[in-house]
Formats: structure tokens, sequence, C-alpha cells
């Protein structure tokens, strides 16, 4: 059962954000073993500017990714964005009922 892992990004608009969201955090995520697609969606939200939609085959492929070196790089380096803009990353997992 294919697993997705929702991640909406606290409302900014700062440009510099942005950036850095595009030129480094992207890449940090397709490094991450097992994962079988990646897409974000720009939201006009007062709560959320960014979703991430990250796809995995199963929970512990998706586990296995984020305990790997890639993992532990691509969640620091999403703390560091949090404090660097004062911004939040809210992960939720969602099951697909169509497999």
């Amino acid at each position: 059962m294919t697993i997705r892992n929702l991640v909406l990004w606290s409302a900014t608009d700062d440009v510099d954000f942005v950036r850095r969201y595009r030129e480094e955090h992207l890449p940090l995520v397709s490094e991450l073993p097992g994962l079988q697609h990646a897409t974000v969606s720009t939201l006009r939200s007062r709560e959320y500017s960014l979703l991430a939609e990250l796809h995995f085959a199963d929970v512990r492929t998706m586990k296995s990714a984020f305990a790997s070196d890639a993992g532990i790089v691509l969640i620091a380096h999403t703390a560091e964005l949090e404090a660097a803009f004062d911004v939040k990353a809210k992960s939720i997992l969602a099951l697909s009922a169509l497999d």
C-alpha cells in the first residue's frame, strides 16, 4: 500500500526561503532512498504556503528513508529552514485508498 508523507509548510512570502527550499531542500528530498515520487505545490492559504508530497511503497520504506544518512541530513535542513525563516513544517501521513 502506497504511503504519502504530506508536508505542509507554514505561510511565508520570504523570497530567500523559497530560493533555499528550491535550491537546497528539494535536492536533499530527491536523495531519500526508496522515494518513488515527490511533488511540491504552492498553496494560496493564510496558514500554509507549500505542500510537499513524498510517495513511498510502504511505511517501512519511508521509515528507513528518514533513518538513513540522507534522511538525517534532510531532517536537519528542515529544522534549519524552520529556525532561519520562522516557519513550521507539519507532516501528515496518508495511505492510498486505491491500492
